[in-house]
């Protein structure tokens, strides 16, 4: 991943309690929990390029989404828990 490593990283900074790991949750549709929003972009190099808008941040998603969306969805939803 390029960038997206930078933007999970920023929002785990974001986070109080958080140690060396986290799960991240994601979905395609608005869930109970999910704090954060990535917004689609546009395919590069059989990926998939995310903007976190918040922090206008950007970052791509290797051709392996395909294997949890058929087709990249317009906003990926992010709610990240701590691993205990």
């Amino acid at each position: 991943m390029f960038g997206a490593d930078l933007i999970i990283d920023k929002m785990v900074a974001g986070m109080e309690g958080i140690q060396d790991q986290v799960n991240v949750l994601f979905s395609g549709i608005p869930f109970p929990g999910s704090e954060y929003c990535l917004e689609f972009l546009r395919e590069e190099t059989k990926g998939f390029v995310y903007r976190w808008q918040d922090h206008n941040l950007q970052g791509w998603m290797s051709p392996t989404l395909r294997n949890y969306f058929p087709d990249p969805p317009p906003k990926i939803f992010l709610q990240l828990l701590p691993i205990e």
